[in-house]
């Protein structure tokens, strides 16, 4: 006997097949070319799911481990193979039909046994992790809003601006990244507050407003308003984005598999039609240097699993539009802007980093006037370092903030005036003979085009212990270590007493 899998009632498959109290395994095929079959073993009436392939694909151990409610193997017998789902224990009957309800109709779905077998394996996998995050229960209040929030951010940002595949693909928050979504070099973390509730938005780890290593990092703050029996369900915005979804199957599967992941199944939709919900507005915020944050260059050593509020208020300053924000994705932002901000505590502007501006009476003079921009670099990365991290721009005039671009510093190096890579090797080199090899951790260099030249932007990153500079020297002469901080808006040397000062103030 078959079943048609639009509708598959595997609960009554399993009673009839339970019908009878013959000793052994008895089946009941699901589909007449797949070799998809239910079955329960008597005594003790244990239900399974079964798939008989010829396909010769062997998965590794690892996707082939179980749970407390699920077991899970393959099995080679006379050259055919099973994998085989088994209900473990009696008491997780409801979890174990509803995993093979939702797993049986993509199996069936597929055209090969390859593709049957890899889905079947593939979505059992992920309902695992179903269960260890969620023990087979459904979302709380404050999960089905925040899963509410990821998915309109889906839906309104990132799907009209690239495409459905890239959306999902972007969407990680459910396979537990610092932020929900990804996407060439920008990260976004979404927040969503009940309208009528105080604007706080809670942050989960040192790592979630981290931007190191990112493009950008945005904060997208959903507003919502909360109904009962009105508004936008849960159910009804996962339905319209697998609507949107279905001309690609590939995202489609992706999807479905990341909503699980993020603790959504469908067998616990009707828990959520009460809930519906209106977005009432949308803030994107641009987390950068000053805001209000806490990253693991903040804390002391053996501090972690960080959990802390930010007051909206204090973001609005941070505020970018949707469209810029949109933008980002396929044309990233500048790291800071030197045509409309002056240096502060955590921005430092400088023309070149070897080559001299001005006139030079001789070859003497022109090394030192190298020597001395060399030192400026690092004197400014170094105080950085020391304190609160900030941004070295290069290309760019300290007192008017005019972009004059690093093509100086690269012809003066008889080199292409578009050669970055070469700039970034000379800036590499310069921080590993001045500061020490491990300091690149700390450090993001990328590149900014401007009507007027090219600027260099220098990410630095706090750093968590002391970090001294040994500056070039004069011929014949030794170098000193220095160790630099920063002062409202300039590097200061400290000596002595001060350096051990700063030192118990900033790292004991």
């Amino acid at each position: 006997m078959t079943f048609d899998e639009g509708s598959l009632d595997l609960e009554a498959v399993w009673t009839q097949l339970g019908e009878t109290d013959r000793p052994g395994t008895h089946f009941l095929a699901l589909h007449p070319v797949i070799g998809l079959s239910a079955s329960i073993e008597n005594p003790g009436k244990s239900l399974g799911l079964l798939l008989e392939t010829r396909c010769g694909i062997q998965f590794e151990p690892s996707e082939l481990v179980g749970s407390e409610h699920v077991g899970i193997e393959q099995l080679n017998e006379s050259g055919r193979e099973t994998i085989r789902l088994v209900l473990n224990q009696p008491a997780s009957r409801g979890i174990f039909v509803a995993l093979c309800q939702d797993i049986v109709p993509r199996v069936l779905a597929q055209e090969s046994e390859v593709a049957a077998a890899t889905v079947l394996v593939r979505r059992f996998n992920t309902w695992q992790r179903f269960l260890k995050r969620n023990a087979g229960k459904g979302l709380s209040g404050i999960r089905q809003r925040g899963l509410f929030g990821e998915l309109a951010t889906l839906r309104d940002l990132l799907i009209p601006t690239v495409g459905v595949a890239k959306s999902v693909e972007a969407w990680v928050g459910p396979e537990n990244r610092p932020q929900d979504f990804q996407l060439a070099g920008i990260a976004v973390e979404v927040k969503t507050v009940v309208h009528s509730e105080p604007q706080q938005l809670k942050i989960s780890g040192e790592r979630q407003l981290d931007d190191f290593g990112l493009d950008g990092l945005v904060i997208a703050h959903h507003r919502i308003i909360q109904h009962h029996d009105a508004g936008l369900t849960l159910p009804a915005i996962v339905e319209s984005l697998r609507e949107a979804i279905a001309g690609d199957e590939g995202p489609g599967d992706v999807f479905d598999d990341k909503l699980l992941m993020a603790g959504y199944a469908d067998h616990h939709a009707h828990e959520y039609e009460q809930n519906g919900y209106s977005l009432r507005e949308t803030s994107y915020y641009r987390v950068r240097q000053g805001f209000p944050r806490l990253t693991e260059s903040d804390l002391l050593p053996g501090l972690g699993a960080l959990s802390y509020t930010i007051d909206a208020s204090a973001c609005t300053r941070f505020t970018v539009a949707e469209e810029v924000v949109a933008g980002w994705f396929t044309d990233p932002p500048e790291v800071a802007d030197p045509g409309s901000a002056d240096e502060t505590f955590q921005v430092e502007y400088k023309q070149t980093a070897w080559a001299p501006t001005g006139e030079t009476s001789n070859d003497e003079h022109r090394v030192a006037l190298e020597r001395d921009l060399k030192t400026e670099i690092i004197k400014t990365v170094i105080a950085f370092l020391n304190t609160a991290g900030g941004e070295l721009v290069i290309g760019v005039e300290d007192d008017n903030g005019e972009v004059t671009g690093i093509e100086v510093d690269l012809l003066y190096k008889d080199q292409n005036s578009t050669d970055h890579d070469y700039y970034r090797r000379e800036l590499a080199a310069l921080f590993s003979d001045c500061i020490d090899n491990r300091v690149h951790d700390h450090l993001r260099i990328r590149f900014e085009s401007h009507d007027s030249g090219t600027a260099c932007h220098v990410n630095v990153r706090p750093s968590p212990r002391p970090r001294f500079g040994n500056p070039p020297s004069a011929p014949n002469k030794k170098r000193q270590p220095k160790f630099w901080v920063r002062a409202f808006n300039t590097s200061k040397a400290l000596e002595g007493q001060d350096i051990v000062d700063w030192i118990e103030d900033h790292w004991s």
